[in-house]
Order: structure tokens, then sequence, then C-alpha cells
């Protein structure tokens, strides 16, 4: 049986997460293996686009960290749980001179 389109919007729309981590290194499963410290970093809350078809997008996110930071990936928390664990594979990949860094794509799909 193939999942329609209403039925991954209607999931999609149920979806609760309450941080964005950055990493510069694989997080793995868990998703506390090498996260981002210093220089005033802290997770931040995600902000949700609107639900389209299977998937759903995090408007971009303005982190503050020490510069030159290596950004390799991002995960999606709810508390303690994992949401989702994700490599970042293109634009910036590490904080700039003034410490900063915009996660510019972000999504959850049921692709």
């Amino acid at each position: 049986m193939t999942v329609t389109a209403a039925t991954k919007t209607q999931m999609l729309a149920a979806f609760t997460a309450d941080a964005i981590s950055l990493h510069n290194g694989d997080p793995t499963a868990a998703g506390t293996a090498n996260e981002i410290s210093g220089g005033g970093y802290v997770r931040l809350p995600p902000v949700y686009a609107a639900v389209d078809a299977d998937t759903i997008d995090i408007t971009p996110l303005d982190f503050s960290a020490s510069a030159g930071q290596a950004v390799t990936h991002y995960v999606v928390w709810d508390g303690a749980t994992v949401k989702d664990v994700t490599a970042i594979s293109s634009g910036d990949t590490s904080f700039n001179a003034s410490g900063e860094f915009t996660l510019k794509s972000a999504s959850i799909s049921l692709t």
C-alpha cells in the first residue's frame, strides 16, 4: 500500500522538535558526538515553513560560535530524543571570521 500525499502531509504536520544542534563530525545515532562548542554556541529552536507534499522545511537559523569551526552535520531534537541526523553537503561549511554560521537548508522528509 502506498501512503497518500494527504497522509504524509498530516504526519509531517504532527511532527515536533524543539532544537537544532550543529556538529563538526559524525554525531552518531545518539546525536551527541562532535557537537560545536565555544563562542556562545547554543542549540536553536527550529521554525518550520509550510508542509509541502512529503517534506517540511526549516527556515534558516543563525548560529554563533568560535570562528573557523567546521560544520558537517545538524541534528533535530525533541527534548532528549534525536529526530533526525543530516550531513551538510553544500553551502557554507564553517563559522565565518565573525563566528557566524547560517543553516540555510534544512528539512524533514518522509522520502
